[in-house]
């Protein structure tokens, strides 16, 4: 019988009993565990976050598994959740810049990333033809924060394709509150880590020309605070004297990228757990 993959996700207070009752749970002939994944938030709030990656033989056992589970997590005012590990819809929103788009597609391409890509967005026709040359629709659409029709457009699409979840590849456009919360905690966004001092327009220049010796990059949830959802990913590089502004974008892209590229990975893989405004990942 071929098995099945699954991930239990658990958060809620520390607490042995909880914590042995859940294993209790699974410790089934038919159900082999692959990892477990934990980490002890202590001090006052004292949170527990647990992920299992499982193998289950037995598809008639499912329901019986999730309803004791879900009756643990009532039991110890806890949230668990157990789901099979299908891959991801995921969308990618891009406006000019393409750099973020193409390692992307390329790293899609050689099944680093596994998730479906069902559609690509942008306000700018110019990525059609690579977006088309990897097999994927492409849209021209532009969402805003007040466009409430273009709004509505987007959504009856993501939805008729089953989006799980969007990535901001540099994607220039504020969204509107109504659609971020529809999309709670399923969209990344990835900007440079050169703000608030090198805020707005031309700020690889500008960065440049300050002689900055440090630059990096962010990837975070969307919400409706502009940059101020939860961390996902940070990296930063240091530079040395002499480089060029043409070394400063390449080395700003470059880590714009790999950042934006972990927190997706994390994302498929359902490691990052969401506290109050924090993201924890669990590795």
């Amino acid at each position: 019988m071929n098995s099945k993959h699954y991930r239990i996700k658990l958060k809620g207070e520390f607490n042995f009993s909880m914590i042995d009752e859940v294993f209790e749970v699974i410790k089934l002939p038919f159900i082999s565990i692959n990892s477990v994944n934990k980490y002890q938030l202590e001090g006052e709030e004292n949170l527990f976050f647990l992920r299992i990656e499982l193998q289950c033989k037995a598809d008639k056992r499912i329901k019986y598994i999730e309803e004791s589970l879900l009756r643990i997590g009532n039991n110890y005012a806890s949230d668990i959740s157990m789901e099979e590990v299908t891959k991801k819809n995921m969308a990618i929103f891009v406006s000019k810049d393409n750099h973020c788009l193409r390692e992307i597609l390329w790293r899609w391409s050689d099944g680093e990333l596994s998730c479906n890509i069902p559609l690509v967005i942008s306000d700018y026709d110019i990525h059609k033809e690579l977006v088309e040359s990897y097999g994927i629709p492409f849209l021209k659409l532009r969402l805003t924060k007040t466009n409430e029709e273009n709004d509505s457009i987007a959504s009856s699409i993501l939805m008729e394709n089953n989006i799980d979840f969007i990535v901001l590849a540099r994607y220039m456009q504020v969204l509107s509150p109504r659609f971020v919360h529809k999309f709670d905690k399923k969209i990344i966004n990835i900007h440079h880590s050169l703000l608030p001092a090198f805020i707005g327009a031309n700020t690889y220049r500008r960065a440049f020309e300050r002689g900055v010796k440090v630059i990096g990059a962010t990837a975070h949830y969307v919400t409706e605070k502009l940059d101020e959802g939860p961390i996902l990913a940070q990296q930063a590089i240091h530079l040395t004297d002499g480089l060029t502004l043409s070394d400063y974008k390449q080395y700003g892209k470059s880590i714009e990228s790999d950042t934006l590229l972990q927190a997706i990975k994390w994302h498929i893989e359902d490691k990052i757990f969401i506290y109050r405004n924090k993201a924890l990942v669990l590795k």
